[in-house]
């Protein structure tokens, strides 16, 4: 049987994170760690399972980072760690820390590490698929967001933007990636990431207040800090 290099990464994950889910179940019981790697076998499954004859960018990076970003949401809800979010970039990269508590700074001595503690409370540090030289030649925000999501992953007709002082709404008209409500109420989902990395890399520090979804768009409304 043939199978694609896609396909295959998606093999590896299934055996990899069956393997130790086993191994971390048997030594330490169920706990969030055994979370993640069943949600690696998850994520393996559904890269197996998607269709080939999907388009190749749609398929190999729209379609994946949604469903590592489900998964990612799976863990963080384990930890009860979802719900408030801070896009700000570092050298050209863009990290997204969330936590369960509203996000005002990230201290300068941690803003690195996997997990902090603000105020008592864990903060995840996620890192953003989104970075400078993706959107190099841009320096708007939304002529940048049109091409990430229209042309490079195919995955919308059109989108609108609207900045206001410190206030963002950005509208996707007719997306592609279907809308969950884990994924909108952690970071706004595959359409979360891209609007509020790309404003974190030229605006500055940004957070997804929240999503609403429609028949015909879905509309993100974000807070810039100035």
């Amino acid at each position: 049987m043939n199978i694609d290099v896609y396909k295959g990464f998606g093999l590896i994950l299934i055996v990899m994170g069956g393997v130790l889910a086993l191994y971390t179940y048997f030594i330490l019981g169920v706990n969030p760690l055994t979370a993640l790697w069943i949600g690696l076998v998850i994520t393996g499954a559904s890269i197996l399972l998607t269709p080939s004859q999907a388009p190749r960018r749609v398929r190999e990076i729209t379609v994946f980072i949604d469903k590592i970003l489900m998964n990612i949401t799976f863990f963080l809800e384990t930890l009860r760690i979802f719900g408030n979010n801070l896009f700000k970039s570092y050298d050209g990269n863009v990290y997204i820390f969330i936590s369960k508590n509203y996000i005002d700074k990230i201290p300068d001595d941690v803003e690195k590490n996997f997990i902090i503690y603000i105020d008592g409370e864990p903060v995840i540090r996620l890192v953003s698929p989104i970075n400078k030289d993706l959107v190099k030649d841009f320096t708007e925000p939304c002529p940048a967001i049109e091409y990430v999501l229209i042309e490079y992953l195919d995955s919308a007709d059109r989108i609108e933007c609207v900045e206001e002082d410190d206030r963002v709404v950005v509208r996707i008209i007719r997306p592609i990636l279907p809308s969950t409500s884990r994924l909108d109420k952690t970071i706004g989902g595959v359409y979360g990431v891209v609007t509020g990395s790309i404003y974190a890399l030229m605006r500055g520090e940004t957070s997804i207040n929240h999503v609403e979804t429609s028949p015909e768009a879905l509309t993100i409304y974000m807070r810039l800090k100035k």
